[in-house]
């Protein structure tokens, strides 16, 4: 395991309670967490996709994940194929 950790705000079914939260194993929870209300989150049928232009807050949930598992959820989320990852700014200030 990698002592290097960073902050990943999740949405969708990576949320507790939701199919892919299990990803999610021994990443420290960190709490509820939202966006500032500049994005839009777009039903695409079997997924939800986080745009930037909006004027949503999506609200979701705040890890504190070590490099090799943000690396794990994204072959499984087949990033950059399927999903993308970026920083996303949070309501409370900071970015996840």
């Amino acid at each position: 395991m990698s002592d290097r950790k960073c902050r990943l705000f999740v949405y969708g079914t990576l949320l507790e309670g939701h199919p892919d939260h299990g990803l999610l194993a021994g990443a420290e929870p960190l709490g509820a967490a939202q966006t500032e209300p500049i994005y839009s989150l777009i039903d695409l049928g079997a997924y939800a996709a986080l745009v930037v232009g909006g004027t949503t807050s999506v609200h979701g949930e705040l890890y504190l994940v070590d490099l090799e598992t943000r690396a794990h959820i994204d072959r499984r989320r087949q990033v950059p194929l399927l999903y993308a990852r970026g920083v996303v700014r949070l309501a409370e200030g900071g970015e996840g």
